[in-house]
This record gives structure tokens, sequence and C-alpha cells, in this order.
């Protein structure tokens, strides 16, 4: 059975921008978590053509068990509190489980990521770049086709990885590639 990540609704709306959730998802070796705050935070992507925001329904991933909602356990209630004080809400929820459960966490806001290294937290931390590399590693995609997945992450969800992360070169030669 694949390892639980718990995933931040950055990361999330990041991975379901690409129009290819479910293929990253099946062939990732982890398996999605969401807590229940990040399910309310991840309400609507923008239009790749009209940058309208649409509604999101996360359902047919959560029946399909792409995604798992886990609830927040007593014992992890004071993780949360400690980490609301510093973080928004999603982000505070996730990395609380994920320390208390052990679980690696997918979380793109750099402070919340600097926060949690700060407190000592053990786990995996993973961002947006790390989970398309791994795919596009794994799949063996070519630059364009994964430039096309990326182009839909900074459309739709106006997502750009900070120029100091290690993958943001690799980023923008994925992008290179795709004709615009």
């Amino acid at each position: 059975m694949k390892p639980l990540l718990i995933t931040d609704a950055s990361v999330l709306v990041n991975l379901l921008a690409t129009e290819a959730f479910e293929e990253i998802a099946r062939q990732s070796g982890w398996r999605f978590v969401i807590c229940e705050a990040v399910r309310n935070e991840v309400l609507a992507l923008r239009n790749a053509e009209t940058g309208e925001m649409e509604p999101l329904d996360l359902q047919p991933f959560i029946r399909s068990q792409l995604i798992e909602v886990v609830a927040l356990e007593p014992s992890e209630i004071e993780g949360y509190v400690e980490y609301s004080a510093l973080v928004d809400d999603g982000e505070a929820m996730s990395l609380a489980i994920a320390e208390a459960r052990h679980l690696a966490i997918a979380i793109d806001d750099r402070r919340a990521f600097n926060i949690a290294q700060r407190r000592g937290l053990l786990a995996t931390m993973l961002t947006t770049p790390d989970l398309l590399h791994a795919w596009s590693q794994q799949t063996k995609a070519d630059d364009e086709a994964v430039g096309v997945l990326l182009k839909l992450v900074e459309t739709r969800a106006r997502y750009l990885p900070p120029k100091s992360h290690a993958l943001k070169q690799w980023w923008n030669s994925c992008r290179a590639a795709v004709a615009e």
C-alpha cells in the first residue's frame, strides 16, 4: 500500500489545475490525504481560456479514493492551535496532522514550510514541483507534455515555483518546450 501524503490546499489546487490529477495520483507513490479545512478551502479553479473562476468538485476524487479526507483527532488539537497562530487554517491543520501521525506533507507555502522545519517536523516535505517532477520522471513524459501541464498550473492556479526552488530550472525548461 502507498504511504499517505497529507496535501495542503495550494498543492491540491495546483495538481488539479493540470487536468491530469487522476493520472498523477494513480501513478505517484502516494495516497493523497487532505484535512477537512483543505476540503473546505479548495472550491474553485480558473478557466484556462477566460480566467473566470469555476467551481471545483472534489467528490469524484473522494468517491474514487484518489483523495481521502481525514478529521483532526483530539491529540492533534494542541498542534493545530499552535500552527494556526502562525499560518492559515488549512496549512495549520495539515501540519498538525502530519506532525502527530508522522505523515509526509505536500505544502507550497514557504512560511509554513519554514515554521514546520523550525518546530522540528521530521516528515518528508514536498512541493508542487517535487510531485510533478517525480511524476514526469516516473512516466518518462517529454518536456513538452510536462510543459503543457505546468502552463495549466500557472494559468489556472496562478502558481510559479519560487526562484530559489531547486526545480525552478527544470520547470522553466519544460515551459520553454511549449509553443505559446
